[in-house]
C-alpha cells in the first residue's frame, strides 16, 4: 500500500458531508445514535438535548465539534468517519505535516 496524502481540511469537509447525509434524507437512526454517542457523549450531559429530538440542533453541534478538531484529532476523525479515506487506509499508519503553503497534510499508508 502506498502513502496517500490528504488535506486535513478536506477530510473534515468530507466528515461534515457524512454527517449531513446521516441527518438528511438518508437518515438512519442507528448511524445517528452512533455518531452522537462517539462524538458528543460528554457534551450532551446536562445539555437538555436528546438524541431522538432536536435533529437540527444536534447536527449543528456535531458539525461544530468536527470544525473544532485540529490535526491532532485526525485518527479519531477517521475512526468515526472511515468513509472519508480509502478503505485500505482506515487502519494504516498516519503522518501529518505542513506543506510549503502552511496547509496540514495527512499522509496515510
Amino acid at each position: 500500500m502506498s502513502n496517500k496524502p490528504y488535506k486535513f481540511s478536506k477530510l473534515k469537509d468530507d466528515a461534515v458531508r457524512v454527517v449531513n447525509g446521516y441527518f438528511g434524507n438518508r437518515f438512519n437512526e442507528s448511524n445517528y445514535q452512533a455518531i452522537l454517542t462517539s462524538i458528543l457523549a460528554s457534551r450532551m450531559e446536562g445539555s437538555g438535548l436528546n438524541w431522538r429530538d432536536n435533529h437540527e440542533e444536534l447536527k449543528a453541534l456535531v458539525i461544530k465539534c468536527i470544525d473544532s478538531w485540529d490535526v491532532r484529532n485526525v485518527k479519531s476523525l477517521i475512526e468515526r468517519f472511515p468513509s472519508i479515506v480509502n478503505k485500505a487506509h482506515v487502519n494504516a499508519p498516519i503522518e501529518c505535516y505542513m506543506d510549503d503553503n502552511s496547509v496540514w497534510i495527512v499522509s496515510i499508508g
